[in-house]
């Protein structure tokens, strides 16, 4: 042995002085935040929360419309293939004299008439159908036969039947329709197959 103090002791955290007293190296390691690095985070993240607020529930608010809109207006059309084919219908099996009232608008009642089974009366399902817009409730109602109006389409803002001029003998009606109080109001005309 040389002399010297001996290190009984291995590694790089305890080591030897010149003096010969141990001297004990620490390393520190980093591995959490402090305090006030997690309050200025928080601060961040809550004044970008507050900042993409507003546009976010706009988005969600306008996605919303649109939805409701596009179920709306489908539900619209839907409408209107059925009436095309009722209209189609209209007059069918009745006498040269009953066809001049197969349809009919009499306030804002739309009707239309027609002897599908050919038996000489306008008494069964399906052969007298009325539409009636109801303004208060905001929908659309329909009565088949002598049964009594239901409701069709729920949450219309506005819809109004109208006669449209035509050069021809044959009928048609002019559809007004909105289908939410913020969009625009929306004109179809359908028109009968056969002239009265």
């Amino acid at each position: 042995m040389n002399g010297g103090p001996e290190c009984c002791c291995s590694g790089n955290d305890v080591g030897l002085t010149q003096n010969g007293s141990v001297e004990q190296k620490i390393e520190y390691s980093r591995t959490a935040f402090t305090l006030l690095e997690v309050l200025i985070v928080l601060a961040i993240v809550s004044i970008l929360a507050l900042t993409f607020q507003t546009p976010i529930q706009n988005f969600y608010q306008q996605a919303l419309t649109q939805q409701i809109e596009s179920s709306m207006g489908m539900g619209i059309q839907r409408f209107q293939l059925l009436l095309k084919a009722e209209l189609a219908q209209a007059g069918y099996g009745l006498l040269p004299s009953e066809q001049v009232n197969a349809i009919e608008l009499v306030d804002g009642t739309l009707s239309l008439k027609a002897d599908l089974n050919r038996d000489g009366d306008l008494n069964d399902a399906k052969e007298q159908i009325f539409y009636r817009f109801d303004d208060d409730k905001q929908m659309l109602l329909r009565r088949s036969g002598k049964g009594g109006f239901q409701r069709f389409i729920e949450g219309i803002a506005y819809l109004n039947f109208a006669y449209w001029d035509t050069d021809s003998t044959q009928v048609c009606l002019k559809l007004t329709t909105q289908v939410l109080k913020q969009t625009d109001l929306e004109e179809s005309v359908i028109c009968s197959l056969s002239p009265f």
